[in-house]
Order: C-alpha cells, then sequence, then structure tokens
C-alpha cells in the first residue's frame, strides 16, 4: 500500500464564500423605468419595466462590482429577484441595469419597492450598499356598470354612460351600430369613469332612436394616448313610453354591529323604491377601490319601501376605502343606480398594520423553489402554513413578541429553527429557507465503489493500491447528495482533475 496522504478528485464544482461589510461601495441612485427608458413611479399591468443601479467605487482594490435587483409587493413579499450582473471595478461611477421586465410579479394594486444592491468580495470579506425606490403599480381592469349589458327601453335623458376601472390615464368611450364596432356613431376621450350621451346632434345619424340596438365599449389609454385596455362589448336600446320604475342607492355604510375582524367585515347599502311598481331579483354589485368584492339579488321591494343590503367581504384591515354599490335595473332614473362613497373603517388598534412574515423554502442544493413544505410558526401565536408552488409561504396577522419558525417536507431533513422578533407593525420578508434533503452518509469505500463504477477504468487504474480512505472528494460538503445522484443515475461525470500532493 502506497501511503501518499493528500490525494484529491476534483469534479469541477466551484464555491464562493461571501461575507458582510461597507466600506468601498455606495449606491447612488437606483430608477425604475418603463419599457421606453423613461424613469415612472406608476405603472399598469400591461407595461414592461426596466430597473437601474448606480454606484460609486472609491478603491482601486475593487475587481468587480456585483449586482441584486429585488421587488417587494405591497405587502411587503419579495416576488421578483435577479443577480449575475456585474461591471469592472473601475474608481468612480459604474451602473448595471435590467429591461423590458414583463410584470408577471404583480400580486394586487398598490405601492411596490425595488432595493438595488451593489456588492464586491474584496479578501475574506463582501462590501455591499444598497438603496430603495418606490412606484406603484394598477391593473387597468374595466367593468362597464351602466347601460347594463341587453339593456331594453331605456328612458334615460341624457342617457349616462358609466363604468368602474383602475389604472388607465384616460378611456375612450364608443357607441356604435354594430358590434364588430364598423359603424361608429359616436366616439369621445374623457379622464373621468363617466359621461353623458349628447341630447340631439346637427348630425342625425348620432341621434339615438327607439327600438334600435346599440352597442357600446369603453377602450383605457396610457398617458401617450396608446390603448392598454378594453372592456366588454354591451348592448343596450331606447323606448319611447315611460313607466313608472325607479329604485336608488341612498347610502353606503361600514356596519360594525355585523362585523367581526378580521375575518369578516360587513359594509350595508340602503335601497329605496320611489316608482310605482313592485320590483324583484334586481343584482346588486359592490366594489371595493373599484373591483368587484361581492354580489347579492334583491328578492322584492315593493313602492314606497325600503331595505338595506349587507356584503360581507371577508378578510378586510385597510381604514379608508371608496365603495360602490350599483343596481342593475333598467328603470326610469338611472342616477341614483349607482353610489360612491369614500369610508373610513375604525379598524380596532389591535389589527392595525399587523406584521406578518413572508418568504420562500428552496433546496440547499439546486436553488429550486420547493412547494407544499409545511411551515410551523410557535410564539405568541400557534400558526401552520404549506408553501405554495413557487416555494412561498405567509404568516399574517401577527402578534408582538418572539418566534420560532421550522419548516418540513418529506424526503428533506427539518430546517434549523428560523428566530424571528416581532416589534414592529410591518412585514418581515426572511431570506431563503435552505432544506437540505435527507440522503445517507457515505463511507469512503462506498463512495469510491459507486465512483469508480462510473469512470473510466484508465482513471480507476491510476488508484490501484490506494485505499479510498486517503482519498478527498471536492465539494466534501455536498458529496453525498452528488454520490446519490450518480447512482440513481440522475447525473454523470463528465470531467474529473486528480491532485496529488
Amino acid at each position: 500500500m502506497k501511503l501518499f496522504k493528500n490525494i484529491t478528485i476534483i469534479f469541477g464544482i466551484f464555491l464562493f464564500l461571501s461575507s458582510s461589510s461597507s466600506a468601498s461601495l455606495e449606491v447612488k441612485n437606483v430608477t425604475v423605468t418603463d419599457g421606453a427608458g423613461r424613469e415612472r413611479d406608476r405603472l399598469l399591468t400591461s407595461e414592461n419595466i426596466g430597473l437601474r443601479i448606480e454606484v460609486e467605487n472609491v478603491s482601486e482594490e475593487v475587481e468587480r462590482i456585483n449586482y441584486r435587483f429585488t421587488i417587494y409587493d405591497p405587502s411587503g413579499s419579495r416576488v421578483f429577484y435577479h443577480d449575475g450582473n456585474s461591471t469592472p471595478g473601475k474608481v468612480g461611477i459604474s451602473a448595471s441595469q435590467l429591461r423590458n421586465i414583463p410584470l408577471k410579479f404583480y400580486t394586487g394594486p398598490g405601492n411596490y419597492s425595488f432595493r438595488g444592491e451593489a456588492f464586491t468580495v474584496m479578501g475574506d470579506r463582501e462590501e455591499k450598499d444598497s438603496k430603495r425606490a418606490e412606484f406603484s403599480v394598477h391593473s387597468p381592469v374595466i367593468t362597464l356598470n351602466y347601460p347594463h349589458d341587453r339593456a331594453q327601453d331605456l328612458r334615460d335623458s341624457p342617457l349616462s354612460f358609466r363604468w368602474s376601472s383602475s389604472g388607465a390615464h384616460s378611456y375612450n368611450i364608443k357607441v356604435s351600430e354594430d358590434e364588430g364596432f364598423r359603424r361608429v356613431i359616436w366616439s369621445q376621450e374623457t379622464p373621468s369613469d363617466s359621461i353623458n350621451y349628447p341630447d340631439t346632434s346637427s348630425d342625425d345619424r348620432r341621434n339615438l332612436k327607439c327600438g334600435i340596438q346599440y352597442y357600446w365599449r369603453v377602450i383605457g389609454l396610457d398617458s401617450s394616448g396608446r390603448r392598454i385596455s378594453s372592456s366588454d362589448v354591451y348592448s343596450f336600446s331606447l323606448r319611447q313610453d315611460r313607466d313608472s320604475r325607479n329604485l336608488g342607492i341612498k347610502d353606503i355604510y361600514f356596519n360594525p354591529i355585523m362585523s367581526s375582524f378580521p375575518d369578516n367585515v360587513v359594509f350595508t347599502a340602503k335601497v329605496v323604491n320611489t316608482g310605482s311598481s313592485h320590483e324583484g331579483d334586481i343584482k346588486v354589485d359592490f366594489f371595493v377601490g373599484g373591483r368587484q368584492a361581492a354580489q347579492k339579488r334583491l328578492p322584492l321591494i315593493i313602492p314606497g319601501s325600503k331595505t338595506e343590503i349587507n356584503f360581507n367581504i371577508g378578510l378586510f384591515l385597510q381604514e379608508n376605502i371608496q365603495a360602490t354599490a350599483t343596481l342593475n335595473i333598467d328603470d326610469d332614473d338611472s342616477r341614483d343606480n349607482i353610489l360612491t362613497r369614500n369610508i373610513s373603517v375604525p379598524v380596532p388598534s389591535r389589527w392595525k398594520d399587523v406584521p406578518k412574515i413572508t418568504g420562500r423554502v428552496i433546496d440547499r442544493s439546486t436553488g429550486e423553489h420547493l412547494g407544499g413544505v409545511k411551515m410551523r410558526l410557535s410564539g405568541p401565536r400557534e400558526l401552520r402554513a404549506v408553501t405554495s408552488s413557487n416555494g412561498s409561504y405567509k404568516f399574517e396577522n401577527l402578534q408582538p413578541g418572539n418566534y420560532i419558525m421550522t419548516a418540513s417536507h418529506e424526503g428533506y431533513k427539518d430546517s434549523e429553527p428560523i428566530r424571528v422578533t416581532v416589534d414592529q407593525k410591518k412585514a418581515y420578508p426572511q431570506e431563503p429557507v435552505e432544506m437540505s434533503r435527507d440522503i445517507p452518509e457515505h463511507t469512503p469505500e462506498s463512495a469510491w465503489k459507486v465512483i469508480s463504477e462510473n469512470l473510466p477504468r484508465d482513471i480507476v487504474f491510476k488508484f490501484e493500491g490506494y485505499s479510498p480512505a486517503e482519498m478527498r472528494l471536492i465539494p466534501d460538503e455536498d458529496i453525498n447528495y452528488i454520490i446519490e445522484k450518480i447512482k440513481s443515475g440522475d447525473a454523470l461525470i463528465r470531467d474529473t482533475r486528480i491532485k496529488i500532493e
């Protein structure tokens, strides 16, 4: 037996270690731009965005500057991450940017935060700095409210068109004699979400006539006049005789008696019948911030009476909202069929800005996101969660205090306990939880047996006379995972390097 002690087989896997510090680099500016490269702080979901990090380096020792791009949604959860960009470490100003990023990370309207970070490795330490830029994202969703689809025998004077939307800079409404809008008789642009049709026009074709079916739709435009969204197409017709039919929404308010925070929050709409006919089976929609939150049906309301409709919108912790209720009825006066109110909700202090813990779970070896991981949070509140397909988890409605979080998943070792102190009313995004596969520990003999069966014979011949205990495999911290992959056929040895010391 030969007695060489330091024989190394290197599989070409390289490790990079870093430590934190901050001295040579300063992030001077981070910006968010649209697809044309214009700096913006308000964007629509239909647009692409760009991210830019500008950094100043004052040290000649810096060889390269590396960049990380991270975006957090309104809840504080990390929804976008990119690294790998770098520039030479010259003294002075350097910059890196990403262009034309689709807004696939959109989770809902509100304020998003871009965190731009620059770092460099100098010796055994990592020096870094970061800045944030805030921007808002809104969805240009257009919902037509009135006239309702296939509305017949309307007698509104003037005829008022109304819609709910969120995010568009302005709106173009079109009325046509055909569903394909090849015979448009009226088109008008407005920044508002309603407009009246003109009573009379010198062009007789534009004067709406009884018994004819017309079609209308609304197109959303950005600040440059480009189309960014379009509503469905609705139809309507007019009638000549007037019936005494009129329902109206007189008020909307938060209902504290029926509400129980945070899971059951109720708003109430008051409806009156000022017409002379019985009305029933009327659909009533309720919107919060331009988005439909609930729908009810009004069974029966007799002339001269009033009733209340309660909308339970579920989990809700906003203190100030814009609420809209609409009656889906074609009556004599459509103006009171819709009502919008700005409402203050008295959220109890124990639920205001309740903290939350968010993050993702990944495979330590591959970096892949792990779905179906069981998360457990222990502390002032005992909670359970399961990660989604992209590995994300969220614990909400937390009370202040110290928490311990653990993760478990079939085929993996349980994670190390993660300690989180919640002492402010904010989101607490966590670094990714790394989970290691639960694989057997290999002895030098069992490892060499698997490797030797998958190496060319001329390589194996070079180790005749050596004990497996005299060999070291790099990287040794991942060797059990690598051996299992080779053993199962999921990995192949494509190259080897042998170093004898």
